[in-house]
Order: C-alpha cells, then sequence, then structure tokens
C-alpha cells in the first residue's frame, strides 16, 4: 500500500492498546471509556485522502490515577433538650468499591438555609468519619443539611459522578 506524504496526511488514527479507538482531523484527542488505576498504550497513524495509512507511531505508555467518591452520606440529629446538633457521617470509597482511609472529606452545614460554615474530617481505616454542627436552639421543622464539596488523598482523583449522594439532610421533629 503506497504510504501517504507528510503534504496528504488528512486524518489521525487513534489506537488504545492496539485497537482503533478514534479519528482526528485535529491534533487533539480526549480519551473516553478509561477505568480507573489502569495502564494503556497508545499510538497514533496518519491517513492520506486515498485512506492510505502510515506506520504506527512509538507507543505512549499512560496510566489512570486511582479514583474515591462518596460511597455513603447520612445526617442525623442529637437533641440536648430544645437543642439540636447535625451529625453526618460519611463513608469514602475508590473505584473497586473498598473503603478510603487518611481522606481529607471537605463540606459544609447550613441550618434552614443558613449557612454555617466549612467543615472537615479525615477518614478512618472504615474509610469514615464523621463531624456534627454546635449545638442550635431549634424547633420542629427545622433542618440541618451537609454538603460534600471535595475528596482529598494524594495519588488520587475524586471523581463525583461516582457519588451516591452528595448532601442530606435532617428534620427536626
Amino acid at each position: 500500500m503506497p504510504r501517504p506524504t507528510t503534504s496528504a496526511w488528512r486524518t489521525t488514527n487513534i489506537y488504545r492498546d492496539g485497537v482503533v479507538v478514534g479519528s482526528e482531523s485535529s491534533t487533539n484527542h480526549t480519551a473516553v471509556g478509561l477505568t480507573p488505576a489502569t495502564s494503556y498504550e497508545f499510538q497514533v497513524s496518519a491517513l492520506d485522502a486515498a485512506g492510505n495509512e502510515s506506520n504506527l507511531s512509538y507507543a505512549l505508555s499512560v496510566a489512570t490515577w486511582p479514583t474515591i467518591h462518596v460511597g455513603g452520606l447520612d445526617v442525623t440529629l442529637d437533641q440536648y433538650g430544645s437543642n439540636y446538633r447535625g451529625r453526618v457521617t460519611v463513608l469514602v470509597l475508590d473505584h473497586d468499591g473498598v473503603p478510603a482511609s487518611g481522606v481529607e472529606v471537605e463540606g459544609f452545614w447550613t441550618w434552614n438555609s443558613t449557612d454555617l460554615g466549612p467543615s472537615s474530617g479525615v477518614t478512618n481505616s472504615s474509610g469514615v468519619v464523621s463531624f456534627s454542627t454546635d449545638k442550635m436552639k431549634s424547633s420542629s421543622g427545622d433542618v440541618f443539611t451537609f454538603t460534600v464539596t471535595d475528596l482529598i488523598l494524594s495519588g488520587y482523583l475524586y471523581d463525583p459522578a461516582m457519588n451516591v449522594k452528595t448532601s442530606d439532610s435532617a428534620t427536626v421533629q
């Protein structure tokens, strides 16, 4: 098969692990459908207008980062007479569903839509962290809500799309 000349190249084929996964007319490609904590080899070839394909490039080896996400989130209330305190328990899992320890969980509390400020804590060996609000004088219908804003662990990527949920509320009865 004739080899294309540089000036005749029209399209670039993108290969992942030896299989064509895309064709681009530009020099950019976004890899999709990758699995966390997995290695891949990418190569490219050029095609001319007649469909002649060049040899494959040298392989570029890359690895995706392992991910973490919220696997569970539960807000409960502790009552102290007419005062209440919101308590949240957050479970963090890795991409394989294994509890992730040492993760800094960041978020914020609201009480009846009033921002109570940020809260953060670090997960234990079971992947769980709990923290609470100050005691608040509350009455029936008052709502305590916690929302996770970030998960931080060196060497991991936070994947919010995998969260079971990002926010939870409890209402004073």
